[in-house]
């Protein structure tokens, strides 16, 4: 990526109110996880590179594992009651569906809306895969949702690390010095086997965010 993490769409804009003020229920909250159309991004510079790799990136089930990390979070997250996936504004890229959120800011039944933002992409040179979520926790309010607070949380894992021990082949083929023949070579071991490298890298990154991520909202009102 990386890029998650992540940034939430505008007009989710908090107003000027102290969230001190603000009490949170238990059971009163629902997570809501925008997953982007694309498993996993690559730098823009690598565009030419990532178009060669679009069947295999289809394949990568990074959405899959994405949702599957911020389910384990609600399940151990009292305060809140259940998971939903969020959906884009069709006619605008990246954009919230606006009617969808206004659905569950509106029911009486939550006292808050979470906000999840998750982006899996590789670093410059494909050195390493990244994981990013930003989470935003907002209150409903009778003027209408209030930011309580947010964290942007960003994990790495290089290619070296994101699986068995590489040969001295392999690791000799992106360290030459000619760039682009280092990120094709990199590329090939990130997608071979099946993309066996970037699975075992989304779960570690994924394992290590969740614990933050729990953290963080084992409360609703501290940071």
């Amino acid at each position: 990526m990386v890029g998650v993490v992540l940034a939430v769409a505008a007009g989710l804009a908090a107003c000027g109110h102290e969230p001190s003020g603000h009490q949170v229920a238990p059971k009163s909250a629902v997570l809501l996880v925008y997953l982007r159309p694309q498993q996993v991004y690559f730098p823009k510079a690598l565009g030419a590179l990532e178009k060669s790799y679009e069947s295999e990136i289809a394949k990568v089930p990074a959405n899959d594992a994405m949702t599957s990390a911020f389910r384990s979070v609600v399940n151990s997250t009292p305060w809140i009651s259940r998971m939903a996936i969020g959906k884009f504004d069709p006619e605008r890229k990246n954009t919230i569906d606006i009617k969808q959120y206004a659905k569950y800011d509106s029911d009486e039944s939550l006292d808050a809306v979470v906000i999840v933002w998750p982006l899996a992409e590789f670093t410059p040179g494909l050195k390493g895969l990244m994981v990013s979520a930003t989470i935003v926790v907002e209150k409903d309010s009778p003027v209408g949702p209030v930011k309580i607070k947010r964290k942007d949380i960003v994990e790495t894992i290089s290619l070296e690390n994101a699986g068995a021990p590489l040969s001295s082949e392999q690791l000799a083929s992106f360290h030459v010095s000619d760039h682009r023949q280092a990120e094709q070579a990199r590329a090939a071991i990130w997608f071979s086997h099946h993309a066996a490298r970037i699975k075992t890298g989304l779960l570690l990154d994924l394992s290590v965010m969740n614990q933050h991520a729990r953290t963080f909202l084992e409360t609703p009102l501290e940071n």
